[in-house]
């Protein structure tokens, strides 16, 4: 069955194989991006590529929005990308990335009819940092209370606060994503001396392959959830 899928971030890391699997099964995918035009090209045979950045959500986003099935949203920058992150830069993204998923959270909630899901990225940061230990964590344990846990529950709840008007609410606490390219990038970083370990080096880096990301987000929006909530 054709569902309609919203994407915000399809440009990105998983954006782009995302839509292409979407595509592939037979889905139309609208994508919602602050350069239409870029977009179009990263990501070719959309239905729709529809002008949006946080803090404007113009008219014909929310008519998008309402005729969705599920809405995914990926905005955010990756990992490893070779450029230097200042903390006044991280801060700012990090605040844009949350007042954007409120925004369109509101807007949502505005709607007569509404998709029947969202689903948002967070982060296996959510768990925070508690030292170097085996100890295991789940579903229930609280945020971290250091900066990676505390991001991350905000993006959760802006994301959950969907659930007030009936729409369900995935969020993703996923590792680092590998991919092809994602080793190459950080390859360049050391031979360019810029390379290292992270703490003592001995600590666990939980990670997902991009084959195995895009799979779990487009097998949501199928058969299975069909249908808009009104």
């Amino acid at each position: 069955m054709t569902q309609r899928v919203v994407v915000v971030g399809a440009t990105g890391l998983i954006g782009r194989p995302l839509c292409d699997e979407l595509m592939r099964t037979g889905h139309a995918v609208i994508v919602f991006s602050r350069d239409p035009a870029r977009a179009r090209m990263l990501v070719p045979g959309a239905e729709r590529y529809v002008a949006w950045s946080p803090g404007a959500l113009p008219e014909e986003c929310r008519d998008h929005l309402g005729s969705a099935d599920a809405v995914v949203y990926l905005a955010g920058g990756p990992l490893f990308d070779g450029r230097r992150h200042s903390r006044p830069d991280v801060l700012a993204e990090s605040r844009a990335r949350q007042g954007a998923l409120g925004q369109l959270v509101t807007a949502l909630g505005s709607l007569s009819a509404r998709p029947a899901a969202l689903i948002a990225a967070s982060s296996v940061g959510y768990y925070g940092y508690a030292g170097h230990n085996d100890a295991p964590v789940g579903e229930a344990h609280p945020a971290g209370t250091d900066w990676w846990g505390q991001d991350s529950a905000a993006i959760e709840q802006a994301a959950l606060a969907a659930e007030a008007y009936g729409i369900r609410a995935v969020v993703l606490r996923t590792g680092y994503v590998l991919t092809p390219g994602s080793l190459a990038a950080q390859l360049a970083q050391f031979r360019h001396h810029f390379g290292g370990w992270i703490g003592t080096g001995r600590g666990w880096t939980p990670w997902i392959h991009i084959a195995d990301e895009v799979g779990i987000i487009s097998r949501w929006p199928g058969p299975s959830s069909a249908g808009r909530s009104t």
